[in-house]
């Protein structure tokens, strides 16, 4: 809680969207998955093999295009190699990082409901809306002259309610 001017109270919205959130954690996943595949290199060979595809599986649809880089500009392939692997995971864990966002929020949304059952209009409410409406139009009404094709033009305007 911030205070303005005049020491007026100001409640700030800490509300993040969910793609904001969700491309904070597919950085924070790729460098990790990065640091881990390339840092720590772990178990042998093999091994290494396999925890490069677990870990930056988006690596499969970047080599075929730094084949494209190589034929093109193989000068520039190193540097193909390492923004189309960071690129490509990032998108491929940010997509999983929304993803499992925007699921957990529906399922809390689903759960908050059946704990809390949402207060609805009741039917005193509708009921007494609709009757200061009828009251309005009848007010409104009764204040009418005779329509005739000379009067119409002396007709008063008929307002709408201010509550509709």
């Amino acid at each position: 809680m911030l205070y303005g001017p005049r020491s007026k109270r100001i409640h700030m919205s800490l509300h993040i969207p969910d793609w904001k959130r969700a491309a904070f954690a597919g950085i924070v996943l790729t460098g990790l998955a990065t640091a881990v595949v390339f840092g720590i290199n772990p178990g042998g060979f093999e091994g290494q093999g396999s925890w490069f595809l677990v870990l930056l599986p988006a690596a499969l649809v970047a080599y075929p295009l730094l084949d494209y880089f190589h034929r093109v500009a193989p000068h520039a392939e190193t540097a193909a190699f390492w923004v189309l692997l960071i690129g490509f995971n990032f998108l491929w864990y940010w997509g999983l990082s929304y993803v499992t966002i925007r699921f957990g929020a529906s399922s809390r949304t689903k759960l908050r409901a059946r704990r809390e059952p949402r207060p609805r209009a009741t039917s005193y409410a509708i009921f007494s809306h609709s009757m200061l409406n009828a009251c309005w139009n009848s007010i409104a009404d009764s204040n009418l002259t005779v329509r005739t094709r000379k009067s119409v033009s002396s007709l008063p305007s008929r307002r709408r309610p201010p509550f509709a």
